[in-house]
């Protein structure tokens, strides 16, 4: 059984990174001194847009540049656009790459030993139903594939990953009704958005909208340059010449389970997610969405509780395109689980002292 990790910013926020949209935007792009002409030039572009100044996730970013292709070409050419973005991009790129640098090393045991026993004991923090029904639980019949897909710009949980093999192997025995059985944890995060550990001149960062459906130009199809510079499998495809989607539509293609841990569900990753819920719907495969806002199962607040667990289900089936035909068969096959649940770092000594990053 394969078993598909896909990891947000929530696990970067999580272990403490400044890496969010709203840290890049108080940290940088808005914060108060001398300013580049292109950031002048957003602010007078998008106007009162709330997601300039207010947005929390990299998807509102997102979705700003989706609307603001609107301007275009009567107010702004598609090359003034692409220069201003182009900008933005340049300096998140720069501040998630010195957040990362916070990080400690070693990462200490005990943070290691919490990441080995949400990712391979994942069935133990849910509920006791959904993890008795969770194909990939402790009690699975058959050697299990962990596998790993990070859409952050950082490397931080591949820091996680790497260390926690290193001390424990790659391979885990476990044994069930005489059965024994070899679970094998994947050594590599795939990054298909791109990441800023690597030579900035070769980063191959994709960032904007999932398709150009998305843009509010009049029509969008016309205009080449925005959709290879702004619609992320195109960039890929197009400027950097590389199989990266390829390769993460067949990543998701042989998966049986796949676990969404603090990502948005946002419209700019769509591509994503309905190559999920196709998977879901021809094969029965699982999906296990982590909350952030969902309160623990044990919590007493059990309205709270069934609200954000439907909600969240329900916005996983509408981004991953999954029609009323099939709707109440997938639904079925969704476990929400509070990210609360997993990776539980709290306390734990992550991050560098500020005089001790260079």
């Amino acid at each position: 059984m394969n078993a598909l990790w896909i990891i947000g910013n929530g696990f970067d926020l999580n272990v403490g990174l400044r890496t969010g949209y709203r840290h890049f935007l108080d940290d940088v792009y808005l914060k108060d001194g001398d300013h580049s002409e292109q950031r002048e030039r957003l602010i007078k572009l998008v106007g009162e847009d709330p997601e300039l100044t207010s947005g929390t996730c990299w998807s509102d970013l997102e979705g700003l540049l989706a609307r603001a292709t609107s301007k275009c070409p009567e107010q702004i050419s598609e090359r003034d656009f692409s220069e201003i973005f182009q900008e933005m991009q340049r300096l998140f790129v720069e501040k998630v790459a010195a957040e990362q640098e916070r990080m400690v090393t070693p990462l200490p045991e005990e943070a290691l030993a919490e990441f080995w026993d949400s990712v391979v004991r994942v069935s133990n923090r849910m509920r006791p139903r959904d993890g008795r029904v969770f194909p990939g639980n402790t009690e699975a019949r058959e050697n299990i594939v962990w596998e790993f897909i990070s859409l952050n710009y950082t490397k931080a949980f591949d820091a996680f990953l790497r260390e926690a093999v290193k001390a424990k192997g790659p391979n885990l025995k476990r044994s069930n009704n005489g059965g024994a059985y070899t679970d094998s944890v994947g050594k590599t995060v795939f990054h298909p958005h791109g990441n800023a550990s690597v030579d900035p001149d070769r980063m191959e960062i994709i960032f904007g909208a999932s398709s150009p459906e998305q843009f509010e130009a009049d029509n969008p199809a016309s205009f080449e340059l925005l959709q290879e510079l702004w619609v992320k499998p195109n960039k890929n495809r197009e400027v950097y010449g590389n199989e990266k989607t390829e390769w993460l539509a067949n990543r998701i293609s042989k998966a049986q389970v796949f676990l969404l841990y603090g990502v948005s569900l946002g419209d700019s990753d769509r591509y994503i997610w309905e190559m999920i819920g196709k998977r879901m719907a021809e094969v029965a495969a699982w999906t296990v969405i982590f909350e952030h806002e969902l309160p623990p199962f044990g919590s007493q607040d059990s309205m709270q509780y069934l609200d954000k667990m439907r909600g969240a289900r329900e916005k996983f089936l509408d981004v991953a395109g999954i029609g009323d035909e099939s709707r109440e068969d997938v639904q079925n096959r969704v476990i929400v689980v509070s990210s609360g649940e997993c990776f539980r770092f709290g306390g734990m000594k992550l991050l560098k002292e500020d005089s001790d990053v260079s």
